[in-house]
């Protein structure tokens, strides 16, 4: 069973949670564990653990090229729940986007887990609140910047590109500048602006949680290329509007036909390609 967590919260809320917890541990999903690493194992990546600060987290590789430049890739937020009522047990992705777009990479990539994630769950600094309410809290970002600090410090990593999708694109974001090798961020459907997200879909809000639409902006030297879908009904396209144009080294791309997760696949080269390019915000044909 998982220790109490230590987020700040209201009494209220402290007993709802506890009595999710009580149920909570019945609803496993540990087949999406198994899901990844076949996927891995069938498509050549290592499977590495690295302590981060705190946590564990799972990361699979793929070394390419000599060349310095690294793509990190950051998967959605998976299944924090499996109804408004019940906490999931394990909230590893059943369906890994980030994996299926690394494999078409020609670049030397790599797939950072979120502390608690790919099974995880085990370690006793793991509770529900990583993968509910703080899922964007600064204990998670710091531990994901610690892993990845010591995987491009061992592998004398130059270049970094951090690649996110939905929730890790609001990963990829908060960490991008605590890591000095970041020179680009890629988003897709990321959610940049999280209360405006919870307000949309009437969702609690994540308290303990950052933002990116709520922090400075980030340095001139961070290129950013943020990409959503014009049929996306997850996130809120006027918030990553609003984020983009407040932020001069900033440029959004809006995806013709794609959903929050659909078609990623059929762009991804494409978006590869121009963002090499410097072209990231003229428009992307498949």
């Amino acid at each position: 069973m998982f220790r109490r967590y230590s987020g700040k919260t209201n009494g209220r809320f402290a007993s709802w949670l506890a009595i999710l917890i009580l149920t909570w541990s019945i609803f496993g999903c540990s087949s999406s564990v198994l899901i990844a690493d076949r996927y891995a194992l069938a498509n050549n990546f290592t499977r590495l653990t690295i302590p981060g600060q705190g946590y564990t987290h799972v990361i699979y590789l793929k070394e390419q090229s000599s060349a310095n430049r690294w793509h990190v890739y950051i998967e959605g937020d998976g299944l924090p729940w499996i109804s408004k009522r019940f906490i999931a047990r394990d909230p590893t992705p059943k369906q890994p986007l980030m994996l299926n777009l690394m494999n078409q990479d020609p670049i030397s990539n790599i797939y950072l887990g979120r502390p608690c994630y790919h099974g995880m769950v085990i370690e006793s600094n793991c509770n529900p609140w990583l993968w509910t309410h703080g899922r964007y809290s600064k204990q998670v970002v710091t531990s994901m910047v610690s892993a990845l600090n010591k995987l491009i410090h061992s592998r004398h990593i130059k270049q970094v590109t951090l690649i996110g999708h939905s929730g890790g694109g609001t990963l990829a974001v908060l960490m991008a500048e605590r890591i000095k090798e970041v020179d680009t961020i890629i988003t897709l459907a990321g959610n940049l602006d999280v209360r405006a997200w919870t307000e949309q879909h009437g969702y609690t809000t994540l308290k303990g949680s950052l933002s990116p639409a709520q922090r400075t902006s980030l340095p001139k030297s961070i290129r950013e290329y943020h990409f959503i879908g014009d049929k996306d009904q997850v996130i809120p396209q006027h918030a990553i509007l609003q984020y983009a144009n407040k932020r001069p080294s900033a440029c959004l791309n809006v995806i013709h036909n794609c959903t929050h997760r659909d078609c990623w696949e059929n762009y991804w080269i494409p978006i590869l390609v121009s963002v090499a390019n410097g072209q990231g915000c003229r428009g992307i044909n498949p």
